[in-house]
């Protein structure tokens, strides 16, 4: 269900040319093979960006603020997040705003 929800918004993201960015993390697999991939069944359009982080903060180490400053994003849609917490305290800090 998860996976056919973010192909769904991945669409909609496409029709409305909205900014698609997919954010890997290091950690998983050692930063190789599929279990550090983005999930097979998930539709990436070739136009989306990827970055790998290696901290818990996605902004942290990449250049992540820098690509959304540049593509004047002012709001994110998150998915697929598991550290709610995290999520959370990170949004706090870089001054985001979610929409869920």
């Amino acid at each position: 269900m998860i996976v056919s929800n973010i192909n769904m918004v991945i669409q909609k993201a496409l029709k409305e040319n909205i900014l698609i960015v997919f954010i890997r993390d290091t950690d998983v697999s050692n930063g190789k093979g599929s279990g550090f991939q983005i999930h097979n069944d998930i539709k990436v359009p070739s136009t989306a960006v990827i970055f790998d982080k290696a901290a818990t903060n996605s902004f942290y180490g990449t250049p992540l603020k820098e690509h959304l400053d540049q593509n004047n994003v002012e709001h994110l849609v998150i998915m697929g997040v598991r550290r709610n917490i995290v999520l959370i305290q990170l949004l706090e800090r870089q001054r985001l705003i979610i929409l869920m």
